[in-house]
């Protein structure tokens, strides 16, 4: 592919109208347009003097080729400090799953993580604790959380919730009623920790005596006695004594009326 151009000058000289420079400028513009860049060579000729310029080098150095993805770039490093990108060397590979890390440790640093050996597995149920009694002062716990349940020396009793049966109203003896618009007399058990309980309001009629008698199952081994809500008796605090045979005995002047409510243990 050639092209002339006029002699040096040509476009500078002031007795050219605008018309014959642009003519000048764009046949030069259009013969480097159609070189083929993979065969031709371009020939300018200027007023006699003739050179060779390689189409390629041309087209490389005049412009890039879309088509060609940026592989015409002639600086690949440049060409990404340029965009601040980095190179694949450079960047972690999404496939890789951060195995590609130059450092682990400085890593997790920057990150603010532990690595396995720094932190508690879930699997491992805290044996992986460095200092157990140290993890037990730290969460208020004492040496107790380390002792067996049961009875005996060095074990933790477990603590169960009563469970009470329900309650009872026995037959009251000849002399003792319950106040009107008050809780009769009841009495209850939970025979698995052998307590018994009886509560409830009666007014005594007669002198001391008693009031009923306990089924057979509900009687204690030693005498139980308490202090009951009454006027006193012979100067002396009123109570309730519940015998071994099973009589519940109250201790009130006659007309009185007493209210309680006793909790006991059968042995």
């Amino acid at each position: 592919m050639a092209v002339t151009l006029p002699a040096a000058g040509y476009i500078s000289d002031n007795t050219r109208t605008k018309g014959e420079v642009k003519a000048a400028l764009e046949e030069f513009r259009d013969a480097i347009a159609e070189v083929d860049t993979n065969t031709d060579a371009l020939t300018v000729t200027v007023a006699g003097f003739q050179a060779s310029i390689d189409a390629n080098t041309t087209a490389v150095a005049l412009s890039m080729t879309k088509t060609n993805n940026l592989s015409d770039v002639t600086d690949v490093a440049l060409s990404r400090t340029n965009i601040n990108v980095y190179s694949k060397a450079e960047a972690l590979s999404v496939a890789n799953n951060l195995s590609d890390l130059a450092d682990d440790p400085t890593a997790r640093t920057n990150l603010d993580v532990y690595s396995k050996a720094e932190a508690l597995s879930v699997a491992n149920n805290l044996s992986d604790i460095a200092n157990a009694p140290t993890s037990r002062n730290n969460l208020g716990l004492g040496d107790i959380a380390v002792f067996n349940t049961g009875t005996s020396t060095g074990q933790v009793p477990q603590a169960q919730q009563i469970a009470w049966g329900g309650w009872t109203t026995p037959t009251l003896n000849a002399g003792y009623t319950t106040p009107g618009g008050e809780r009769s007399l009841q009495y209850r058990s939970d025979f698995k920790w052998n307590n018994i309980q009886i509560r409830g309001s009666v007014t005594s009629a007669v002198a001391p005596g008693t009031v009923f008698t306990l089924s057979v199952s509900y009687r204690p081994i030693y005498l139980q006695r308490a202090v009951v809500d009454s006027a006193l008796v012979s100067g002396a605090p009123a109570f309730l004594e519940v015998q071994p045979a099973g009589d519940v005995v109250l201790f009130i002047n006659s007309g009185q009326t007493s209210r309680f409510c006793l909790t006991f243990t059968l042995d």
